[in-house]
């Protein structure tokens, strides 16, 4: 991918503000960007960007993708030598490092230094939690994911980062306002795994996969496919990737003894929006003991205890949706505090945008060592460097986990940064 010039991003924090959960909304949003006019300009602006020729451009692009059907659901079927379970070094004395950023494809300032960031972790693994914006179409692909360089235009792409053995991407809502098409035919060939002796990635062959190693299995879920319905979403998770976990991955084998860690785009549940709790209801057939799952879809960073909805799994919930999103400060319901278990959460102020203060985008890096893993929670924080305004890291939070028959144990967690929200169940609480 395309190193970074200095000519201006893609867009800023404030191109992004305000984002509304729908299709519509989101292609409204494209035909601004596209026109370079900012959201928050006054509505007359905004208006004049779809008149004359420009209207027509946008509505057809609209009504494309309204219209046509969903990219295939694509499995392992057709891929023997691929069935979806990739090797992690095992040995007690190895570390394997996975950077882990989620609502990242954003091309603004902050969503580059996030990739930097990660990138300087030196990881094995890279792993996109889903959401390109604003339609994950191939220009969005291309110019927020990809790196490709126009020279139609004066700004510079955003790259995402490939780990040192390969990257992955999961399938968001974003992605699927294009239906998939892009994702699935741009994004996905241009990752997946690095053989041995080769330069260039496999191909990531579907939008779910495992990673695993002696004592540890990594599961990435689509909750992305099934998520934009006209009425409240499900997510449900496709039957080819549960027949998946059944007869290829055999989660619910009763002598399997590996720590589970879940990846997904929507939350399981949630103490500050809407819970998707229906891949957790299908997952119980499959999985018979907690899990750590991390997910995005809401752009804040927020670690959970152990918690259980209806007929779920339990889980051990940390949200990751800050990695290029502006931040919407919000303090959590406080029926939900108790309900889900919401121990910490980031409700920082990072800068103000027109009437709104937006918070922190970060990312999380996670280092496997023979039965234990150690989580490190990252945020930007800008400082004056030779003059310029640059954006650095900081260490937020710190966890330690281990595995022990199959069982998961927490085995400390550490605040390192003291205004972050921690609620009245205590930091401990996100790890019983």
């Amino acid at each position: 991918m395309p190193d970074q010039t200095d000519r201006p991003f893609v867009n800023e924090l404030e191109d992004m503000i305000s984002l509304y959960r729908s299709p519509l909304h989101s292609y409204y949003r494209t035909g601004l960007s596209e026109a370079y006019v900012s959201p928050t300009v006054p509505l007359y602006r905004r208006l004049g960007a779809f008149l004359s020729s420009k209207v027509w451009k946008w509505l057809g692009s609209y009504l494309q993708n309204v219209f046509r059907s969903k990219h295939g659901f694509q499995d392992y079927t057709n891929s023997p030598s691929d069935q979806g379970i990739y090797r992690l070094p095992s040995a007690d004395s190895e570390a394997v490092r996975i950077g882990l950023v989620g609502d990242w494809g954003t091309g603004t300032p902050e969503a580059h230094a996030v990739t930097q960031h990660v990138s300087s972790f030196d990881p094995h693994f890279t792993i996109h939690l889903a959401d390109i914006y604003y339609v994950g179409d191939e220009l969005a692909v291309k110019e927020n994911f990809l790196g490709v360089d126009d020279p139609e235009t004066p700004y510079q792409p955003v790259a995402w980062r490939l780990g040192s053995l390969g990257s992955f991407a999961l399938n968001g809502n974003h992605e699927m306002y294009a239906k998939g098409h892009a994702y699935f035919k741009e994004v996905l060939p241009r990752l997946g795994v690095r053989r041995p002796g080769e330069n260039s990635l496999s191909g990531q062959k579907a939008s779910f996969f495992c990673l695993e190693n002696a004592n540890w299995r990594i599961v990435a879920l689509d909750t992305g496919y099934n998520s934009t319905s006209f009425f409240f979403p499900s997510c449900r998770l496709e039957d080819a990737l549960m027949k998946w976990l059944y007869d290829i991955v055999k989660l619910g084998d009763p002598g399997d003894s590996h720590g589970i860690v879940i990846l997904t785009h929507h939350q399981y549940f949630s103490a500050f929006e809407d819970k998707y709790d229906r891949p957790a209801k299908q997952l119980a057939g499959v999985v018979n003991r907690p899990v750590l799952w991390f997910w995005g879809h809401e752009h804040r960073l927020a670690l959970y205890g152990k918690c259980k909805v209806g007929k779920g799994i339990e889980a051990f919930g940390r949200c990751v949706g800050h990695g290029g999103m502006p931040i919407a400060l919000k303090k959590p319901a406080d029926d939900k505090i108790e309900k889900y278990r919401l121990a910490a959460y980031d409700n920082r102020p990072y800068m103000k945008i027109g009437d709104s203060l937006v918070g922190f985008n970060g990312f999380a890096n996670l280092t496997f060592k023979g039965p234990r893993l150690q989580v490190d929670y990252f945020s930007l924080k800008k400082e004056i460097v030779d003059n310029n305004e640059n954006l650095q890291k900081e260490q937020v939070l710190e966890e330690k986990w281990e595995v022990r028959d199959g069982q998961l144990r927490g085995a400390g967690i550490r605040l390192l940064n003291m205004d972050l929200s921690v609620t009245s169940l205590g930091l401990g609480a996100a790890q019983q």
